[in-house]
């Protein structure tokens, strides 16, 4: 009897099932001496039988995704861990990622062989500053699992220029020239310089330090220098470098170095000597030589320079370096510091104008010979009135501020040295109350006294 072709076939497709053909076996032992027709109802029949028996149900593999803790700007590691194969094998696992949520296979992905247990791959090309989410998953026959999604933000590109602070170019009394240098200047990442500087510290004999800001550099790069100026006199600094790049990272060095700046240079100042007085007084100074003493106080003094008085009664200008200062200033001259100013206190400052003196040089007094002498202006008896009388004579330069000089008797006389010029005077002792009265001396001269009686 022929088999009909569909059978066959029918019969084909069955054997070709692994589990059928594993339970068909079973069955057909003790059959195949029977007729070819009779064998393949059978088959047919035990087929039937062990297809109803033998269905499989397959699960998808379970696994987790950890979290991204190694990233850059580029790159990332990521780690999974397939903790069951669902009871059939895995066949593939990797990972998937992309920037939104639940990103699947169909999106990018990476294979990192197949099974189960932990495994890691690296992803690259990432875009720096970008959010990402990233899946595990793995396949088998079943179908694709995914892990838990966990997510991450790509690092930038840039990096902070490292600067360095170096030592002090150049210093002067009130000004200084520093500078820095980006160590880093050919790492990519680093961008363009587009601030620098130094902030800037001023210290104090006490040991203390004062921010006073930052100074910039009128050209910053990878190498700027910092121009400061405005600084003080004899004083300690400190500075240290900073600079800001164009991918919005700065950074401060961190060294820190400094200087002292150098002493006040001092000023101009001048002096000149003149004659206060007439020829004779001109003379009288002709070829005299000043010396001038400078020094913190009366006890301190040390020469300064010297200035010589012509016959014209003046000196040329005399010009030494001062610095700036008060000073006490005391004068000599061959005639020790007699007819010359007394020392006085004075302020060195930068003003030309006031860094100067004028030496003021007097001139001896000149004295005239003034003879004092009393008369009785009346009759005898007024006369006997003043009998062993005397009078106070009193002199001064004004008529508040005088002194007595001498007193005489009735018909006495005294002779004074008494220096030419203008005084004021006063007789004292009258029976009248008098006035002070003022009174020039030019020479030698008789100066009398009225005396004289009131008429009762």
């Amino acid at each position: 009897m022929k088999v009909k072709f569909v059978e066959v076939i029918s019969l084909l497709n069955l054997f070709s099932n692994e589990a059928f053909s594993k339970c068909l076996l079973k069955k057909m032992k003790n059959i195949l001496s029977f007729p070819f027709k009779a064998i393949v109802v059978i088959c047919i029949f035990f087929a039937n039988a062990c297809c109803e028996n033998t269905e499989v149900d397959h699960k998808l593999p379970s696994l987790t995704t950890s979290d991204v803790v190694d990233f850059s700007a580029k790159s990332a590691v990521l780690s999974g861990n397939v903790t069951s194969d669902g009871g059939d094998e895995v066949t593939e696992r990797g990972f998937c990622w992309g920037k939104y949520p639940n990103p699947s296979i169909s999106d990018s992905k990476i294979s990192n062989g197949k099974g189960t247990g932990s495994f890691s791959s690296t992803i690259s090309d990432l875009t720096p500053l970008t959010p990402y989410y990233v899946r595990a998953y793995a396949i088998n026959i079943a179908g694709t699992a995914y892990g838990n999604q966990v997510s991450f933000t790509s690092k930038t590109d840039a990096i902070s220029p490292v600067v360095v602070t170096h030592s002090v170019l150049e210093v002067k009394d009130i000004t200084a020239k520093v500078s820095g240098e980006v160590s880093n200047a050919t790492s990519d990442g680093v961008g363009t310089i587009i601030r620098a500087g130094v902030h800037l510290w001023q210290t104090n004999s006490l040991g203390g330090k004062f921010y006073l800001g930052e100074r910039s550099s009128a050209s910053p790069g990878f190498r700027f220098f910092v121009d400061l100026v405005g600084l003080v006199y004899d004083t300690r600094y400190e500075y240290q470098a900073f600079v800001v790049s164009s991918n919005g990272l700065g950074s401060d060095a961190d060294n820190i170095e400094d200087f002292i700046t150098g002493m006040e240079p001092p000023v101009s100042f001048s002096f000149n000597a003149f004659v206060d007085g007439n020829e004779t007084c001109k003379a009288f100074w002709a070829g005299k030589v000043i010396t001038v003493y400078i020094g913190s106080s009366l006890d301190d003094m040390n020469s300064l320079c010297s200035v010589s008085v012509n016959s014209s009664g003046t000196s040329d200008l005399v010009s030494v370096p001062v610095k700036k200062g008060t000073y006490w200033f005391k004068f000599i001259s061959s005639l020790n510091s007699t007819f010359l100013p007394d020392p006085f206190e004075y302020e060195v400052t930068d003003d030309v104008v006031n860094n100067h003196i004028s030496l003021r040089c007097y001139c001896p007094p000149d004295f005239a010979n003034i003879t004092f002498s009393t008369y009785v202006d009346g009759n005898a008896e007024c006369h006997s009135s003043w009998a062993e009388r005397s009078v106070t004579i009193s002199m001064g330069d004004n008529a508040s501020s005088l002194s007595a000089i001498a007193s005489i008797g009735v018909g006495e006389s005294l002779t004074l040295k008494i220096e030419k010029g203008k005084h004021w005077f006063l007789i004292s002792g009258l029976d009248s109350v008098q006035e002070p009265f003022e009174y020039e001396i030019t020479e030698d001269e008789p100066f009398s006294i009225r005396l004289f009686c009131y008429s009762i």
